[in-house]
């Protein structure tokens, strides 16, 4: 059976990030733990890196290697909040 890697979107204190979910199993945890700069959050109880324009396409290249399945339907439709603006 294949492993399924979901990403979502995920807020923390203004800031953006990407939330790496999957169904538990040690060497896909370990896999995910060795993508640069990912974290383990205590709060939300997932692993997460910070999101930019290109790391979507990064994580799904990344986890296709090993052939996992990679979720990102989240992102399809997600858009950020409008920023604030002084006037």
């Amino acid at each position: 059976m294949t492993t399924t890697i979901t990403l979502e979107p995920l807020w923390h204190n203004k800031k953006q990030y990407i939330a790496i979910k999957f169904k538990y199993n040690d060497a896909v945890k370990e896999y995910v733990r060795a993508y640069q700069n990912v974290k383990w959050s205590k709060t939300y109880k997932t692993f997460y890196t910070l999101h930019h324009k290109e790391r979507i396409h990064e994580l799904f290249t990344y986890f296709r290697k090993p052939g996992y399945y990679v979720n990102y339907n989240a992102f399809k439709s997600f858009q950020e909040p409008p920023k604030a603006t002084i006037s």
